[in-house]
């Protein structure tokens, strides 16, 4: 029968101290980075809610937007998907997004609006 040491049950007890240790560091870093994730989508996803309603206002002003719809990317950002007749009804959309909702995020959300070929 083999007799545990006083140096073995020492090795023994720094090693259990020490991979308490680093599983609670890992666990801490996990829950941190996993938390700032989603929190930062959590804060785009309520930009997009707050803006959805200034969005549909603007699709409302004229008749030629009926065929564009909103959507939530991944991201929590708004798109728009559809198509218009016209580059005049494109700019038109363009123009009245900014207005509403700044030219950054514009750029964003027309990013899939397509116009309509002739032919």
């Amino acid at each position: 029968m083999r007799k545990t040491t006083q140096a073995g049950k020492g090795l023994l007890y720094i090693s259990l101290v020490a991979g308490f240790i680093l599983a609670v560091a890992a666990s801490f870093a996990i829950g941190y980075f996993w938390g700032g994730f989603k929190g930062t989508r959590d804060a785009y996803q309520s930009r997009f809610e707050l803006d959805r309603e200034l969005i549909v206002n603007v699709l409302r002003k004229d008749s030629a937007f009926a065929n564009i719809e909103i959507h939530s990317d991944f991201h929590g950002y708004g798109q728009l998907t559809g198509e218009v007749a016209t580059e005049e009804q494109y700019y038109s959309l363009r123009t009245l997004l900014i207005e509403a909702v700044g030219t950054k995020y514009t750029e964003h959300l027309i990013g899939a609006i397509r116009v309509r070929k002739r032919g």
